[in-house]
């Protein structure tokens, strides 16, 4: 709840700030262009998970960060789309009941792609993640990129420029997603994984971050 509560409170100050956006630079899209983005974020897991066990929220001990491009719809209005290359990393915390005071932090990277549709200032789309590894349990046990499956995220936010010129801008960025996937391959959720056998983690995420994208056309 705690983790909602934060995304809602992002997304409606999200809101004011693109309506006053959209109030002062009127009726011309941005160009075509690239850039570089960092995001912070804290995640959860947001499935259940076995008898005796606590989830709780964690942030990510580094930051995601890659590149961002925006391609335009039309002139007049600002849609379009965007798409993410980067390297991500999701983490959650892990308690048992009884011992709250010594908790652990699941982590995870992935090579993630992320096409997203772009109107106003406002995105919706969702996350492609290549595993690449990760560390669970308090002895952060190696977690191998095959013991992780392909990872399918459904994504909401918004990007909303700060500063702009002739050159680009730089935007505030607010993202929050959701595994719809399983995390695990049921193998190693049954094998390895302290969940045991018909438990699987399906993280959630928020963040904040920011990214500067270059005008590549006029």
């Amino acid at each position: 709840m705690k983790l909602l509560s934060v995304f809602v409170f992002f997304l409606l100050l999200g809101t004011t700030l693109a309506q006053k956006n959209i109030e002062e630079i009127e009726k011309i899209n941005y160009p075509f262009g690239v850039g570089p983005f960092i995001f912070a974020k804290a995640g959860v897991n947001a499935a259940d998970v076995k008898q005796g066990i606590k989830n709780g929220v964690a942030i990510s001990p580094l930051p995601d960060f890659g590149v961002t491009g925006y391609i335009p719809f039309n002139d007049e209005s600002k849609i379009g789309a965007t798409i993410d290359l980067a390297y991500s990393t999701y983490a959650y915390e892990k308690k048992y009941y009884g011992d709250e005071g010594n908790p652990w932090t699941d982590k995870f990277h992935y090579f993630t792609i992320a096409p997203n549709l772009h109107v106003w200032g406002f995105l919706v789309g969702f996350g492609l993640g290549f595993p690449l590894g990760g560390e669970i349990d308090k002895n952060a046990r190696e977690v191998k990129s095959n013991d992780l499956e392909f990872m399918f995220e459904l994504r909401v936010g918004a990007m909303i420029p700060i500063i702009e010129s002739n050159f680009g801008r730089l935007n505030i960025l607010i993202m929050g997603s959701y595994f719809l996937t399983g995390q695990f391959t049921n193998q190693f959720a049954r094998d390895f994984y302290i969940g045991g056998e018909g438990y699987n983690t399906h993280p959630a995420s928020l963040g904040l971050g920011i990214n500067y994208i270059f005008n590549l056309t006029e």
